[in-house]
């Protein structure tokens, strides 16, 4: 479960192979909003992971199945239940024979694009750019660089450092936790 950054939203995921969406009302109080499935779900497998972007525009859903899915909101368009005006937001991104188990957003911008890190049961991790419907594969931390089992948790640190720089910290079923640090330079990244 994630809220959104603004916390007007609360995202969950679910063993069913689905997500939900439920919306902050006046009263304080969550109702649903959107969920996925219907008759062509984007999952086939455990939803293990989600993750807000930072201005609470988009999310990501990583699953079992290997895909990573971005979902946007279109808000010119007219609710169908159950997914409301909720929408894949592209291709979701395919990892063969792997599943996704964590995933995070940078806190900002990066080169004009939503910047995701992507763990893999395999202990690796990407990282991806997103712009517009576009992905783009910048970095893979290997097995052993990254984690020797299972990534279990990613998570930016929200502010601070320089602003070509991002922190990054990994949990892994390995028992280790990392921190790297992501230095930007030329609209590259190096670790």
């Amino acid at each position: 479960m994630q809220f959104d950054p603004q916390s007007r939203r609360l995202l969950a995921v679910s063993r069913d192979r689905t997500w939900s969406l439920h919306l902050k009302g006046a009263d304080a109080r969550f109702t649903l909003e959107a969920c996925s499935g219907g008759p062509h779900p984007v999952h086939s497998r455990i939803v293990w992971s989600c993750a807000w972007t930072h201005d609470s525009l988009c999310f990501a859903t990583g699953s079992r199945d290997g895909k990573l899915a971005l979902w946007a909101e279109d808000s010119g368009k007219e609710p169908v239940e159950p997914v409301g005006r909720w929408g894949p937001a592209g291709e979701p991104l395919h990892f063969p024979n792997q599943s996704v188990t964590a995933v995070a957003f940078a806190p900002r911008l990066v080169d004009g694009g939503y910047f995701c890190a992507i763990g893999l049961e395999a202990g690796t991790i990407d990282f991806y750019a997103f712009k517009g419907l576009r992905s783009e594969r910048l970095l893979h931390l290997p097995q052993g660089a990254a984690h020797h089992l299972s990534v279990r948790r990613l998570a930016f640190r929200p502010q601070g450092g320089a602003p070509e720089e991002l922190q990054l910290c990994s949990g892994g079923a390995d028992s280790l936790l990392r921190i790297y640090r992501l230095i930007f330079a030329n609209s590259t990244i190096k670790d």
